[in-house]
Order: structure tokens, then sequence, then C-alpha cells
């Protein structure tokens, strides 16, 4: 079945998925408290922790960025200390990006406290109603990878 935002259930799933991105969003805004990061340079974030050591070119082209606004985008979380930038053993002229240990640490304790806000959440539900919620986060989740693999869009 072919869900469109047209339909009963793609217009379900478009508020639902509306009001997760409200609650990341809100919550990414409050967990960064004082450091100053836009909504590209935390993608860049959750990018190298999920993918581990990247080539700058292969993040300018995850972020469909230029090259050198990925550059200074890398600069900026280098200086604040969230990321290290090394030359590339194999390319001295290509640089390499990895999460660096402050950075490290600040994903996770965005990642602890949403699921903190998560587990108080599914702990209003019924114990089959949480089984019904794990089933689909985890189908769901095999179909973003799907998704991802496949060069669709990802949300």
């Amino acid at each position: 079945m072919h869900l469109t935002t047209r339909s009963r259930g793609g217009a379900d799933l478009r508020a639902f998925g509306r009001a997760i991105w409200r609650q990341k969003l809100l919550a990414s805004v409050r967990q960064l408290g004082g450091l100053d990061l836009s909504f590209t340079q935390l993608a860049t974030l959750l990018e190298l922790e999920a993918e581990g050591e990247v080539a700058v070119h292969e993040l300018a082209a995850t972020l469909e960025r230029s090259l050198s606004a990925t550059s200074r985008l890398v600069d900026g979380l280098v200086r604040m200390g969230l990321v290290a930038r090394d030359e590339d053993p194999d390319d001295r002229r290509a640089k390499r990006v990895t999460l660096a240990e402050p950075g490290r640490r600040l994903i996770a304790r965005m990642d602890e406290q949403r699921g903190d806000r998560l587990a108080r959440v599914l702990e209003t539900l019924s114990a089959d109603d949480r089984a019904l919620v794990d089933r689909a986060f985890a189908l769901v989740k095999c179909a973003m990878a799907e998704s991802r693999g496949s060069g669709s869009p990802s949300t």
C-alpha cells in the first residue's frame, strides 16, 4: 500500500512525522544549551557519529553542500572542539573528519535525554501497545535503512 498525503493513513503519518520532528528539534535546541550550532552542523555531528571517519568530500556529498561550504562548516566544528580533521594517509590533499570526544559526549547526552523522554511516553501505554510500538519502530528503522541505501530521500 502506498501512502499519500491525500489518504487518511498518509495524513496521519504526516501529522505523526511532524509531531516527532517538532519534538526532536525543540529538544535538540534545549540540549545544545549555549552551543550555537546550525542545523547543518548538528546534522554533520550526527552523520559522523553514525558513519565514523569520513572524507570531507564524502561529507559534502551526503549533506548536498559544496566542498568549500563543507570545509568551512568543518572548520567551525574543529574550532569548537567537536570534530577532528586529519590528513588522509592515502591522499595528502584530502582531509578526513571524525567526531572528537566532546562531540561524542554531546551526541550521547542528547541520545540519553531523548531516550528518557521516549521511555516516559511509552510508560503510559499498555504492555501490548508498547510491543506494537516496538515492532513498528523496528519496521520503520529497517525501511529507512533500505531507503537510504537505495538513494531515496531519508526522513
